[in-house]
């Protein structure tokens, strides 16, 4: 089985507005990935073939996905061949949909999806507006070191970034900081949540959590997660998904 190569994926998320004064939580997402918890029954449940082509198929109906396409998708499956979403050969032949406001499907040619979330639903948001006598706000000149004279900022605390191809998912949580007029800011990443089904699912790590704190003049603040995932259908294949703060916005950039 060939490696993925990265695909290149980048998805423009959460323009979050710098003005106003207070905290609130995003409207909810209807896209979720499992649990940990459901993670782990779905991996139990689906060590059989029977039971793993019948998980795909409604995960693929989940989405959309037609039932000569889904019938064609696990074809492929059984005859061991690779689905468009990650063949590198398919790369830049998606059609690009936008399910809501959180949620991102890269439909391809034979109809395997690449399904992108940045979900804000159960995150606090807090925005705090520029003061109005001039002052450098407190928090900017702590969190950024680099804020202007009356820049605001918005603070993310929670947000759920996920990647799913079907045969392989991954999600984690980020707290962020947009400084308006200042250097953005990643303060953690954690809940990390990988899934694997199907016969022999299983992955190993090969980056994990914050790699740059603060956006500065050479690059913005990110989060690596990057892994191996293998199992019977798609032999080893390294996916990585991850999250970039900066230039007064957050975006995610995945594979899968």
């Amino acid at each position: 089985m060939k490696k993925l190569k990265p695909l290149a994926l980048t998805g423009i998320i959460a323009a979050t507005s710098l003005f106003g004064t207070g905290v609130s939580a995003a409207t909810s997402n209807n896209y979720d990935l499992p649990t940990i918890q459901e993670s782990k029954a779905i991996e139990e449940e689906t060590q059989t073939v029977g039971k793993y082509y019948k998980y795909v198929e409604e995960e693929l109906r989940k989405y959309d996905v037609s039932e000569t396409k889904i019938d064609n998708l696990i074809k492929k499956l059984k005859d061991g061949a690779l689905w468009d979403s990650v063949n590198p050969e398919m790369e830049g032949t998606a059609t690009e949909v936008k399910l809501d406001e959180f949620t991102t499907k890269f439909e391809y040619p034979d109809g395997s999806v690449f399904i992108q979330v940045l979900d804000e639903s159960e995150a606090t948001i807090e925005t705090v507006e520029p003061p109005k006598d001039g002052m450098i706000t407190p928090y900017a000149s702590i969190g950024g070191g680099s804020a202007i004279s009356g820049s605001g900022y918005v603070v993310v605390t929670g947000a759920k970034v996920s990647g799913s191809v079907i045969l392989a998912g991954a999600q984690y949580k980020v707290d962020y900081t947009i400084i308006n007029g200042g250097y953005d800011t990643i303060s953690s990443a954690y809940s990390r949540n990988i899934t694997v089904p199907g016969p022999g699912g299983n992955y190993e790590i090969e980056s994990w959590g914050v790699k740059k704190a603060k956006e500065d003049a050479g690059g913005k603040a990110y989060v690596s997660l990057r892994f191996k995932a293998q199992n019977s259908s798609l032999g080893a294949s390294t996916m990585y998904l991850n999250t970039y703060v900066g230039g007064d916005k957050a975006t995610v950039s995945s594979n899968m």
